[in-house]
């Protein structure tokens, strides 16, 4: 079980560039601008999902994610966060599968 475990651990760490491609989906389908989507990267660490960009972002993000005095909210993360568990699911099924393969089960 260790074994599948951390196949699982590391296949999520790895998985960076398609998380933030389906983040990218959601913010653009939400109407973030394309400059600030283009610098959002999403992981996984330790089983946390984290987002890091530049901190320049950090008022444009928040303005977008939460709204202000005179913008509704995008709320694009809140969105991804609710809908990520397919991509998670694909992610550790993968991750199982491979491991069988390199072990040699379906020889």
């Amino acid at each position: 079980m260790k074994e599948y475990s951390d196949a699982i651990d590391k296949s999520l760490e790895s998985s960076q560039e398609r998380l933030s491609e389906s983040f990218s989906k959601i913010a653009k389908s939400h109407g973030w601008p394309d400059d600030v989507i283009n610098d959002i990267k999403m992981s996984v660490q330790r089983g946390n999902i984290s987002m890091s960009y530049d901190r320049g972002w950090s008022n444009v993000v928040s303005d977008l994610e939460y709204g202000n005095l005179r913008k509704p909210a995008r709320a694009a993360v809140r969105n991804f966060t609710a809908t990520v568990k397919d991509d998670l699911a694909d992610i550790i099924s993968e991750a199982g599968i491979d491991m069988l393969f390199e072990r040699g089960v379906f020889e």
